[in-house]
């Protein structure tokens, strides 16, 4: 796991910073840049620019939507894990996904379910 502390933008209501760190982890594919894996913006990760892509080969891993997307899930879930967060916080595409064995709880509009 690297974390990389980049330069803070002013926040656009309140007028102070929010630092930027940049998430990248080995277990989960490169990406061309100027893409990041995972930035971490005060308390808010984004996760965004995953494919289904194998960390190692870079080859698109399967053949089926089913394939592809649980490859995608597991990108996804390397890069939270790197961050320190996982998937049951997800909201969005990867919060309302159907793969086998991912986002258990959530709703249909891409939100989780909370206990």
């Amino acid at each position: 796991m690297e974390l990389t502390l980049v330069r803070a933008r002013p926040h656009p209501r309140e007028g102070h910073t929010v630092p930027r760190t940049v998430i990248t982890t080995e277990h989960a594919p490169a990406l061309p840049a100027p893409l990041s894996q995972g930035i971490r913006k005060g308390a808010v990760l984004q996760v965004s620019g995953q494919f289904p892509l194998d960390p190692d080969t870079g080859e698109v891993v399967g053949t089926t939507v089913a394939e592809q997307t649980t490859q995608t899930l597991r990108n996804v879930t390397a890069v939270l894990d790197a961050a320190g967060g996982t998937l049951s916080y997800a909201s969005g595409p990867a919060g309302s996904a159907t793969a086998p064995g991912y986002a258990r709880g959530c709703l249909p509009d891409g939100s989780v379910e909370r206990a």
